[in-house]
């Protein structure tokens, strides 16, 4: 199933993840480029300001168009595996 995000609802998502949020931390693993497109594979931290913190993959792809200016900005994000994990 996929869900769709309007620019408000995604402003009021990020506005409350930033709420407790500390800091976040991107760690880019990987990254494939052409003229009109890049793929980030990242691993992320997120630390809360209770010193919990959560970690998870990332992937970003972004798109250009002719002017240069991002015109897809698409994001999946992944549990990190736990280490020995198959």
């Amino acid at each position: 199933m996929a869900l769709l995000a309007s620019l408000e609802s995604y402003r009021e998502f990020l506005e409350g993840m930033k709420q407790d949020m500390e800091g976040i931390r991107y760690d880019i693993r990987h990254t494939t480029a052409d003229e009109d497109s890049v793929v980030f594979s990242m691993d992320v931290c997120i630390t809360k300001a209770d010193g919990s913190a959560q970690h998870f993959v990332a992937m970003l792809l972004m798109r250009f168009d002719e002017h240069e200016k991002v015109s897809l900005w698409h994001e999946v994000y992944l549990p990190r595996p736990q280490a020995g994990a198959q």
